[in-house]
Parts: structure tokens; sequence; C-alpha cells
């Protein structure tokens, strides 16, 4: 069993080569599972960030592309159809500057009738989502949101509403599983609040579980590592005092590995390596007398066999 550093390092080495194949998704969840493990270590919060980096990137050339073709949008204006294709492409690459610029240019289009249906639609809305929550309908729910939001991108009115519908979703959800706060299954737990914040990032409740739950999982991950540790310690010393030298010599290596300082360890495998090169010196000497014995009882009965020098 590797300690969660070690296995924090290894893991890094296999996200990286990921990364210069490419495979940024792959990459980034193999990032994400070794911060569960250590989620404060620097590296991999430092590897997470430019993997984000890059594939914000990689979104904002596709990006690049699929706003060529809208152009002709603009010259038909078919506002509403820019409009809808406008907000799926934000939910790639949100920062994208050429993107934000088109979009504030097609909200200036909108005359006062537009604003008027539009508030008209944001309202039936809102009535209609707080309906599905209540319900515990949440999936429909919050594909409403996705939809209103890809409807009115860059829309401050729609976005505040929005937010407070998920955040209203957020709440329910977190009501519903309030026992699992205090369960000690660290990764259904953290499993829970990683799938609360895609629902929306900046909820502090949500984010403050999932901090305290990470904390506890390491705590407990150390913890546990230490008692395999000792347990192992154990083992091999009954071992050592049952004189299994050779499997007291492979038990230090099993503890060096979860713990390469382990003095313990080293003291016994060198004690117990000294034993075993000593019973091997024994066994060798043994070995060559009963050759010699069996050799002398040969030449006494006849020596012409053998060569005199």
């Amino acid at each position: 069993m590797l300690d969660p550093d070690t296995y924090v390092a290894q893991g890094l080495k296999a996200v990286d080569q990921l990364v210069d194949s490419g495979d940024l998704i792959t990459a980034l969840k193999a990032c994400e599972e070794l911060l569960r493990v250590n989620p404060y270590h620097h590296g991999a919060q430092s590897t997470l960030s430019n993997i984000h980096v890059k594939i914000e990137k990689q979104n904002e050339d596709l990006v690049d592309h699929d706003i060529q073709n809208t152009m002709k949008l603009w010259d038909e204006h078919r506002y509403d159809d820019l409009r809808v294709i406008y907000g799926k492409l934000l939910k790639f690459s949100p920062n994208h500057k050429k993107l934000l610029s088109l979009v504030s240019k097609l909200n200036e289009t909108f005359t006062e009738e537009v604003k008027k249906a539009h508030k008209e639609l944001k309202d039936k809305a809102r009535t209609a989502i707080e309906s599905l929550i209540k319900d515990q309908k949440y999936d429909d729910a919050l594909l409403a949101c996705t939809e209103l939001s890809e409807y009115f991108p860059q829309d401050a009115e729609a976005e505040n509403m929005i937010k407070k519908m998920r955040y209203s979703v957020i709440d329910a959800k977190l009501e519903e599983n309030k026992l699992l706060s205090n369960t000690a299954d660290f990764m259904a737990a953290e499993a829970f609040y990683e799938s609360l914040l895609k629902i929306e990032p900046s909820h502090k409740r949500v984010n403050t579980l999932l901090s305290e739950t990470r904390e506890h999982d390491t705590k407990s991950r150390i913890l546990d590592s230490k008692i395999h540790l000792n347990e192992s310690i154990e083992r091999m010393k009954k071992l050592w005092n049952t004189h299994e030298y050779e499997k007291v010599d492979q038990a230090c290596d099993e503890i060096l590995q979860q713990d390469a300082r382990n003095f313990t360890a080293k003291i016994y495998k060198k004690k117990s390596a000294s034993i075993l090169a000593n019973e091997s010196d024994v066994l060798e000497q043994k070995q060559l007398a009963e050759q010699w014995q069996k050799m002398s009882e040969e030449y006494n009965k006849d020596r012409t066999q053998f060569i005199t020098i």
C-alpha cells in the first residue's frame, strides 16, 4: 500500500503523459482523482490549473470556427437563432472575447416589444421551474435552467434568476441527503458534493462541506496508512521471533515501500540479511565438508581415480 504522497507523485507522471498525448479530459479526471487523495498537493493543483487552461484554449479554437459559420445569420437578421447558438457556445468558452462582444451586440438589437416578450417568458419560466423543484423533479428543473440560460446568454436578469433556481435545487438535495455529512463514506460524500457544484460552483455551503469532507478523507487515508504500516511491522516482528528470516526480509521490503525511511524496517532488514548471509556460509561449509568426506572415502577405496598434484 503506497503512502498518499507517493501515490500522487506517480499519478502525476501518468497525468503528464495523458496531457502530452492530447487526452485532456482523461487527464482532467485523473488529476481530480489525485486531489481527492490529497487536496492540498501543490503539484496536483498546479497541474489541474494547467489542464483547465489547455482545455479552454482548445475550446476557444473550436468556438472560433463556429463563430465564423454564424456570420451569415447576422446578414439575415436571424437574431433568435444567433441567441441560441451563442448561448451554447458560451458553455464551452465563457471567456471568449469575440463571442462576448457578439453577444453584447446581439442584446443591443432588442426592441422594447421584444424586451417585454422576453420578460414575460422569464416570468413563466420561473414559475414553471419553481413548480418542478417543489415536485422534486430536479433534473427537469435543471434542464429548464440550462435551456433558459442558452436562450438568454449574458442576460444579467436571467442569470440571476437561474442561479437562484439552481441554489434551490441544491438546497433541496442537501436537505434530502443531510445525513451524508456525518457519514464515514467520504468518497460517496465527495462525489455527491462535487455533483452539486456542477450545478452551481459558487454555492458556499457545498464548497465548505466538500472542503471539510476532503480534509477528513485525507486524514482518514493517512491514519489507515499508519495503521497498515504498524500492522506490517507487527507481522514482521512475529516472523523474526519464529526465525523466518527470509520472510522477515520480504516483510521489511514491503514496509519500506510504504515508508522508505522507516527505521525499524531498516534495522530488521540489516539484521535478517546478516543472519541469512551467515546461514548461507554455514550451509556452504557443511556442503564442502560433506563433499570432502565423500571424496576421501572414494580416494581411500581407489587412489588411481585421482590425479596427484
